[in-house]
This record gives C-alpha cells, sequence and structure tokens, in this order.
C-alpha cells in the first residue's frame, strides 16, 4: 500500500498538554496523531510518512523508526497475491504461501523501558530485560555421547546450600493419601522421600537453568504462545479506545454506534464447534423488559444467564454500576454459512483464565446443548482469519499479537545450513523449494508451525524442519532437548549436612499469594511513556518486560496471623512446615564433555556478586526460599586414572574455577559485541539481574515490594507502571 508524505506537527493545549497532528501537504489537510508518545516531542516539523486504510491512520514512520504501528498493520506480516486467498474447512479464509511469495515480518519491538515514572508500581517481582540477540552454539560443536572427549571437562561440582530465610518444598503424597483423596495443599510436611530430609534436584536444576538461560543470552521459551484476552470498556488507559474500535464504530453525525460484532447460536457437532450464524439480528432490550420476558415464561431471572425462546434468546450479562439493558439475540437465518471455529480459537478460549468464574463456560456448554453467543472476526500475525466469542455482546477479545509476538528475539531460523541438513536427510525437493521464501527469517515455534502448515507441508516433515531449524544456545547445548540430545549436566538432591538439631519451624499458614496475571500489561510489557493513554498493550509493537524473579525479603512477614480470614477462606489457606534459616545442605552437580564457556556458564551463575543470592521452593513472593551457595569444583582426570592403577579416583578440588568463569564472560561480551566492558555484570540487563537478587538490598525496600491492593481501593486502576528493579528507590 502507497504511503503518504505529512509533517508532523506538535503544539501545547492552554492545559500544556502536547497535541500532534499529521500535515498532509498533498491534500493541505491535518489529522491528529493516534497515540502519539511523549518520548517523540523532538520530532516536531520531521517529514514522516503515513499509511492510511479507509480514511484510519494504520502507520507512520520516519527514515529511521515507526512512530505508530495499529495493531491491523501488525497483524499482516504477509504479502499475498488475490491467488492466495483460499476457504479452508472452517469456512473462513486461510492463506496458502508459494515458495517465490515475499514474507513480509513485524517491525523492531520497542526494547527500551521508561525509567522516569511519576506514580511507579509496586510488586514482589521484577524483570530480567529481554536480551536482542541470542548467543548461539554451532550444532557442531555438541559432543558425541559415546566417549569422554580429552579436550573437554568431565567432573563434579560440590555445593552446599544454607537457608538465609525459610525454606519450604512440599512433600509428595504418599499412596495411601492419593487414595484417600487428600489434597496436596493440606500436606504441610516437607519434601522428605524415605524420611530423609533433602532439597530435590529438580528444583536446583529448573532455578540454575533460568540463570544460565538470562546470562549466558539464551533463548526465551519458557512461556506458552498463547493470546491474551481483554475487554477494554471502563479502563482508564488507551486500552478503552482499543477495544471500543475492535467492537463499533462511532458515526459523528448521527452520534450512534455500530457493533463490529456478530451473533449466532454455538453448537458442537461431533470434534468440531460451529456458529450458526444471525448476523447482526440482536439488539439490547430494557432489563425491565427482559425481567419480565423471562419470568413469563416461569424462570428466576439471574445474571449470567441466557432463555430461550420461540424465536430467539435472552442473554442476561453480569451486573454492573448503572446497568439498564440485556441482550436479544433471534434464531439464526437458514441458508446462512456455518462457522466451523478453529482448534487455535477454542483452545484460546480456554486458556483465558482471567475470565470470571461466574461467567458461563460456552465451549463446555455447548456440547450439551446450543448455547447463544456474540463473535467477531479478526486477523493475526500470520495473516489467517480467527474469532473470538462470548457470552455478551461486550465479551472478552482475544489480543491480535500472541505472546511470542512479543520476544524481542525467535529461537527458529531457516538459513542455508538448515536446507542443507534437510536435503542430507532426504527431504523432498519440492518441500525444501517452498521453504526458499523464509530463508534467514527467524520465528517464534508458534509462528513457523503455522507457517509450515499453510505451506501445506506433511506433519512428519513439519517436525523435522522444526528440528533442524531450532536454534541451539548454550542453556540446550548442556541441559539437552527432548528430540536431538540428552543433558550432560546432572543434579543429584541436596541433604542436610550433619546433625542440625531441629531444622523445621513447624506449622504454619502462609499469606495468600497472588495468581501471576500477564494481562496486566504495564507491568508484564515494556512501556516508553508513564502516561496511561500512550501505554503498550499486547496489540502495541512492544516487547514483554523478560524473565521474571522474586526480590529477596527478611522473611519475617510471610505467616498469615488472621485466624477469623483462615476460618472464613479455609480452602483458599494451605498449611506449610519449612526448615528454619541457617540450615546448610550439600549436593552435587555432575557434568560431562563440558567445554571451557559451559563449565564457566555454570560457575558463573553459582558463584554470584557479594551480597547477592539464590531463591528456591515456594512463598518466594512472601520471602521463602533465600539461600547462599557455596560450591567447590573437582574435575576428572580419567586418562591418567586409567594409566596408574593407584591414582586417587577422587580428585582434589580444582583452582581454575576463575578462569572458567572469565572464559565464558569473555564469550559472551564479544558475542553480543560489548566494547569497553571490563565484567558481563556491568551490562545493564545483567546489572538488573544483580539488583534483583541482592539479598541486603531485597530487605531494604521490603515495604515497597508488596503486592498492591484491589480492595478496599484498586491500586492497579490507573495502570501504574512497574518500573525496572534499579529505578525502585
Amino acid at each position: 500500500m502507497e504511503m503518504e508524505k505529512a509533517q508532523l506537527k506538535l503544539r501545547k493545549s492552554k492545559k500544556n498538554k502536547i497535541i500532534a497532528e499529521l500535515y498532509f501537504t498533498d491534500s493541505d489537510k491535518t489529522m491528529p496523531f493516534p497515540q502519539f508518545k511523549a518520548s517523540d516531542t523532538g520530532l516536531n516539523k520531521t517529514e514522516v510518512k503515513v499509511q492510511r486504510e479507509k480514511g484510519k491512520i494504520i502507520q507512520v514512520k520516519t527514515e529511521e523508526k515507526v512512530l505508530y504501528h495499529a495493531s491491523t498493520l501488525s497483524q499482516q506480516p504477509q504479502t499475498y497475491s488475490k491467488s492466495s486467498k483460499v476457504s479452508d474447512k472452517h469456512g473462513y479464509r486461510k492463506q496458502k504461501l508459494s515458495s517465490t511469495q515475499s514474507i513480509q515480518f513485524e517491525e523492531k519491538l520497542e526494547i527500551d523501558h521508561v525509567k522516569s515514572i511519576r506514580s511507579p508500581a509496586h510488586a514482589p517481582y521484577n524483570f530480567v530485560p529481554l536480551n536482542e540477540k541470542i548467543v548461539e552454539i554451532p550444532r557442531e560443536e555438541i559432543p558425541t555421547f559415546n566417549k569422554y572427549h580429552e579436550n573437554r571437562h568431565t567432573g563434579w561440582i560440590d555445593i552446599e546450600v544454607e537457608t538465609l530465610t525459610p525454606l519450604y518444598i512440599r512433600g509428595t503424597l504418599s499412596e495411601q493419601e492419593v487414595v484417600s483423596e487428600m489434597e496436596s495443599k493440606d500436606k504441610s510436611d516437607f519434601f522428605s522421600p524415605g524420611n530423609k530430609i533433602r532439597i530435590p534436584g529438580s528444583s536446583i536444576r529448573g532455578m540454575i537453568r533460568t540463570l544460565v538461560e538470562i546470562a549466558s543470552f539464551g533463548k526465551f521459551e519458557n512461556f506458552n504462545d498463547r493470546h491474551l484476552y481483554y475487554r477494554g470498556l471502563a479502563d482508564m488507559s488507551n486500552l478503552r479506545k482499543e477495544y471500543q474500535e475492535n467492537m463499533s464504530s462511532y458515526d459523528r453525525k448521527s452520534r450512534k454506534s455500530t457493533y463490529k460484532v456478530s451473533a449466532g447460536i454455538l453448537r458442537k457437532e461431533g470434534m468440531d464447534y460451529k456458529i450458526l450464524s444471525s448476523e447482526g439480528n440482536f439488539e439490547q432490550i430494557l432489563k425491565n423488559t427482559a425481567r419480565n420476558k423471562v419470568e413469563s415464561i416461569k424462570e428466576k431471572y439471574q445474571e449470567f444467564s441466557f432463555y430461550k425462546f420461540n424465536n430467539g434468546y435472552l442473554i442476561v450479562s453480569g451486573d454492573m454500576k448503572n446497568k439498564r439493558r440485556d441482550w436479544w439475540i433471534d434464531l439464526p437465518i437458514p441458508g446462512q454459512p456455518v462457522i466451523t471455529l478453529d482448534e487455535k480459537d477454542i483452545e484460546n478460549y480456554k486458556n483465558d483464565t482471567t475470565r470470571s468464574d461466574r461467567a458461563p463456560d460456552l465451549v463446555k456448554l455447548s456440547a450439551k446443548k446450543d448455547v447463544p453467543c456474540f463473535y467477531v472476526k479478526w486477523r493475526d500475525s500470520l495473516g489467517n482469519d480467527r474469532i473470538s466469542f462470548g457470552h455478551t455482546g461486550m465479551f472478552r477479545l482475544a489480543y491480535k499479537m500472541s505472546i511470542g509476538d512479543h520476544i524481542s528475539h525467535k529461537g527458529y531460523r531457516l538459513d542455508i545450513q538448515v536446507l542443507k541438513r534437510l536435503k542430507e536427510a532426504d527431504m523432498l525437493g519440492k518441500t525444501i523449494d517452498k521453504l526458499k521464501a523464509l530463508i534467514n527469517k527467524e520465528f517464534t515455534l508458534l509462528k513457523l508451525s503455522t507457517i509450515l502448515n499453510s505451506l501445506e507441508i506433511k506433519k512428519d516433515e513439519i517436525n523435522k524442519i522444526i528440528v533442524q531449524a531450532s536454534i541451539i544456545d548454550i542453556p540446550e547445548a548442556i541441559f539437552g532437548n527432548e528430540k536431538t540430545f540428552v543433558s550432560r549436566v546432572f543434579f543429584e538432591d541436596a541433604f542436610l549436612n550433619g546433625e542440625q538439631g531441629d531444622i523445621l519451624m513447624g506449622e504454619y499458614y502462609p499469606k495468600i499469594l497472588s495468581s501471576p496475571n500477564p494481562t496486566t500489561f504495564q507491568h508484564y510489557l515494556v512501556q516508553s511513556s508513564d502516561n496511561k493513554r500512550q501505554l503498550n498493550h499486547y496489540n502495541s509493537p512492544a516487547t514483554i518486560r523478560g524473565n521474571k524473579l522474586y526480590w529477596h525479603k527478611s522473611g519475617n512477614n510471610w505467616k498469615e496471623t488472621d485466624v477469623e480470614a483462615i476460618n472464613k477462606h479455609a480452602s483458599q489457606y494451605t498449611r506449610i512446615n519449612p526448615v528454619r534459616p541457617g540450615v546448610r545442605f550439600t549436593g552435587k552437580i555432575r557434568f560431562e564433555n563440558f567445554s571451557d564457556i559451559e563449565l564457566g556458564a555454570l560457575l558463573f551463575v553459582l558463584e554470584l556478586p557479594e551480597n547477592c543470592c539464590h531463591k528456591l521452593g515456594m512463598g518466594k513472593p512472601l520471602g521463602l526460599g533465600s539461600v547462599q551457595i557455596q560450591s567447590d569444583l573437582r574435575l576428572s582426570k580419567r586418562k591418567k586414572r586409567y594409566q596408574d592403577l593407584y591414582a586417587d579416583w577422587s580428585p582434589d578440588k580444582s583452582d581454575k574455577k576463575e578462569n572458567f568463569k572469565q572464559a565464558f564472560a569473555n564469550h559472551i561480551l564479544q558475542k553480543i559485541g560489548a566494547k569497553n566492558i571490563q565484567s558481563l555484570w556491568d551490562i545493564d540487563r545483567m546489572h538488573e539481574l544483580a539488583i534483583i537478587m541482592n539479598f541486603e538490598k531485597g530487605k531494604q525496600l521490603e515495604n515497597k515490594n508488596s503486592y498492591m491492593n484491589i480492595t478496599p481501593v484498586n491500586d492497579f486502576k490507573t495502570r501504574p507502571i512497574l518500573p525496572l528493579a534499579s529505578c525502585v528507590k
């Protein structure tokens, strides 16, 4: 689509508010700039290019960067000819690529988080910013597993774990407890198979893998690449405008809104879910009229319910302040095309974990009977038509960008080497030809899978392509993966170090923890402005904040002391019997065929800077689980051992730990192109990690790193932004 020339003009209103406008030189007309960001105030009178669709501004950019990128544009990353549009079995448009078609990918995501925030949010967690670049390990450098390589290291690391705050890892249920249907939350025992209290190796492994991923500039993979949902009717941020534009349009002349949603009946047939459309034949009716209508059929009028009549359905949504109307849907129109929903749309609906428990689950209900619903069509980031649906006219809508669309680096790449490996694996030439349009492009797993499906490649070939296209980073090289090579590092359980007296604190009820809520985009997405009308949401081209970690705390304020609250909400509370502070555990981390860099990576995240500590177990937001780890390296000298019958089989402690750590740090600094930086910890994102892991810093900020409240006052209402860890004062 051709772009128009315009000039960006900035001026201040009487209230000292910046007003941004676009002056189109060819037509001598001016339009308001949508969602102008305060960070761009230095661009007054800058020449820009504007893309419009049906009069609406879709994109604004300078020669250097994109200033505005509407969600509708970011949902169309591919270029297709008219002949490439086909209908699939679901009755709506699906893209079909040929190997000669070009593919356009997303604009660069915003990665720099705002540092000056007037009224910041607070939370017991913060984030280590994502790395833009992945430090890769060439596949040919992964050692074979049939021998011990002379130029590599095999041995173990002795670790001592000392608890600084109470530590709790729940014990597993016995067979008898499972049979008696005991809930795990009612078992307070610390993890102790065979009645031996220990820290499971899996807990240590998970913690270390996350830290290796961060420090080695690895792939961000531990996330569910799904579409989140939102409903911005009364939101104080720009999300309300986003929601309204996707659900309705407003005619200024008539002062009337036109709904973009359609209505119909959701029905399950076999394994498929289908919508029988009533199109736009729905309306709102007065609440009193609706109540009388329900009572006329001897039913009880109640929230979140629907009632069938001869000519349609009456839908009662949840009660809201000043709510005066309910919804009416006509029965489906005979002869209208039936829409078969894509499995992804059903899965997205099921995965909407923030939907009210009181709202009807349309997918579950439709398995038993026809269910009235509202729906809207939208286009995802691959250009495929999708559908969101809900129980009321203003239902929760899926964001058009998935979580993976907000990752600044992708974990999969198709290049010449990948095609070469596929050819050597006897993949069909016609399949390889289809991949040529994707050469030197990077993808998330979801995006690559979807594109390969659209190319009509067979499932077994798709699996092979995904394996070969996966970028190997240091964590994957060390910890292995499910399909191509196994782990070369093994974490043993850490047992109590000798007799230490009574190590358990006794049974207590910890305070109730808030559930993670990534829909709180002002916390989970990079923000470039603290203006609530310019916030990035999940339809904005911004990266996620990064790896989520919890601040350290004193560990003195985790117990619930409100007995009345415990008795009133007994099902929400759990009992725990944690290990007290000052208890020591010892364990081993065994490794095989490690390079200097790989061994250095492991040691680097085990031995943290001064005052920095690790976190293990449950209750991290409350201050539980802070531990100090000490380590000793022991390298196996197998060649010498087999040459000398009397050689010592237990190697001495190695004095090369610092050498390995420095080799790793130098490697990362060189690969990311860092210049004039002495320490890896001086890199901005590593500096943020060090601050979050600083035990003394966490204790100092304990009163400023609590969860925000919803009652009696909703602290989230104005959507305050969570600052960088380094900006928490």
